[in-house]
């Protein structure tokens, strides 16, 4: 029986999904946990000298957003995040995986 190899992809995706997004995640936190000692020191040099792109400024007010209080705050930041579709803010978006509050944690991660 023949299969189209784009079946075949689409099949095996769907079959690994869980696994594959397991594995990612934990290879991110990973990642970042490691990195992380770096990353803000740098972050914190070029917010001092006052560098920062107008990119890296929104990113880093959704952030500070994203420690709110407020779960709609919440929400709203990382629906923001999400359509700046950036990896650094994707980065900064993954701490919203382990809100507290479900609506913060199913908010869709991208716009149809």
């Amino acid at each position: 029986m023949y299969v189209a190899p784009n079946e075949l992809f689409l099949n095996t995706i769907t079959k690994l999904r869980p696994f594959l997004f397991s594995a990612g995640l934990g290879a991110l936190i990973a990642t970042m946990s490691g990195a992380g000692q770096a990353a803000p020191r740098r972050l914190s040099a070029l917010q001092n000298s006052e560098q920062l792109t107008s990119m890296q400024r929104e990113i880093e007010r959704q952030r500070q957003r994203l420690k709110s209080e407020d779960i709609e705050e919440r929400r709203d930041a990382l629906m923001r995040l999400r359509n700046l579709k950036r990896p650094d803010a994707a980065r900064v978006a993954v701490a919203g995986l382990s809100d507290a509050a479900p609506i913060v944690r199913v908010t869709p991660p991208r716009t149809p």
